[in-house]
């Protein structure tokens, strides 16, 4: 199966959706258009399967698979209104999508981070320099939940290792969950750096903080801008397409 084959696992749903429909229309009297419309192929694509690993380590809470990625579009969708996406701008409706796409990916953890974290059960953990920094911010937080570490430890005593093991399955799965919106920031910048444009305007700092936002603060919404300059006489709403994502 080659690469386009595997593309159409997106490529043939986008279609469905109101908020890709009308980007796709207006992109087509938009001199970017066409750059627009390749950037939401390919990332979408690209978060569509990251997320597949998610279900490695995140069992226990509710499924963030390609499925939440579209169904977090149509939500946005019944937000908004037909009559209120018609409105907005090539750079909103590129956002919309993205955003959809991107906002849970820092649920799929990179495994060599996992196997990184899980050493802090180890007698003797042996780290390279390249694990030293994952291994600390998570014996952080395991340190910070006294109860669990001390249930963990009673069951290895009694021999209960696979009561240990389901415990310490579930910590790692919150502690992905709790720090998914700045690795998801992470993954953007690894992977995305100076590709989130729209015509030579680069929103991918933009694109970090909106999917970053959903995770934080209400009240933080209000430090995005309102009114970003994209184009002559294009805007967009920062503000707007974080509101969105985060109901």
């Amino acid at each position: 199966m080659s690469y386009d084959d595997w593309k159409a696992e997106t490529q043939e749903r986008l279609p469905k959706s109101v908020i890709y429909r009308t980007l796709r229309e207006k992109c087509e009297d938009d001199p970017a258009g066409s750059q627009v419309l390749s950037l939401v192929d390919d990332a979408t694509f690209f978060a569509y399967q990251k997320t597949k690993t998610i279900l490695m380590h995140m069992g226990e809470f509710t499924l963030h698979d390609g499925d939440h990625l579209f169904r977090v579009l149509t939500l946005m969708e019944k937000l908004l209104f037909p009559e209120k996406i018609e409105e907005l701008s090539v750079p909103e409706l590129m956002l919309l999508i993205l955003s959809a796409f991107f906002h849970d990916i820092g649920m799929a953890a990179d495994e060599k981070d996992v196997c990184s974290w899980r050493k802090v059960w180890d007698l003797s953990p042996s780290l390279s320099d390249e694990e030293k920094d994952e291994y600390s911010k998570f014996q952080r937080f395991y340190l910070s939940k006294p109860e669990q570490k001390t249930q963990i430890e009673s069951y290895v005593a009694q021999g209960k290792n696979s009561d240990a093991d389901l415990l310490k399955n579930y910590i790692v799965s919150d502690y992905i969950r709790s720090t998914h919106a700045e690795r998801a920031r992470k993954i953007i910048k690894d992977h995305w750096l100076d590709k989130i444009k729209y015509r030579d305007v680069d929103l991918t700092v933009e694109f970090a903080d909106i999917c970053f936002s959903h995770n934080n603060d209400a009240l933080t919404l209000l430090e995005l801008d309102r009114s970003f300059l994209c184009g002559d006489g294009i805007y967009a709403n920062f503000q707007l397409v974080a509101v969105i994502l985060r109901l």
